[in-house]
């Protein structure tokens, strides 16, 4: 297991159908997502996730921060949502904005793909 893997395994309790695999690296900061990105030569991070709002734009090694570092940063638009109120949740609202701002602030570093298209260049790429 990869030396960031097993500090994160340490702090947390992940469940057995997404435990680490031999290859797999957890990282739960920016600077080992850095460390493990510049070892492994990458430049373009995909985000997807649940609080996208917070955790995935602000969160540490989320997509503000390693913009910072000179990462390209998408964001699957259909494979993240935010946290929602009694009065946004049936239209998604605060999602909505949120995608919406990230596409707004792509002079910024940000942006969105769809799903559909990141698995399409992928298998395009033998990825």
């Amino acid at each position: 297991m990869h030396e960031y893997s097993a500090r994160a395994a340490q702090r947390m309790d992940i469940p057995a159908p997404v435990q680490p695999q031999d290859g797999d690296v957890v990282v739960t900061n920016g600077a080992d997502l850095h460390a493990v990105a510049t070892e492994r030569q990458l430049c373009v991070l995909f985000y997807a996730g649940f609080d996208t709002n917070a955790c995935v734009l602000y969160k540490e090694g989320g997509v503000c921060e390693m913009v910072t570092r000179g990462y390209l940063c998408p964001v699957l638009r259909d494979a993240t949502t935010c946290k929602e109120v009694a009065e946004t949740v049936a239209g998604e609202w605060v999602t909505r904005v949120t995608i919406s701002q990230i596409e707004r602030d792509a002079n910024r570093g940000g942006f969105t793909v769809l799903t559909a298209d990141f698995i399409a260049a992928c298998q395009e790429s033998d990825v």
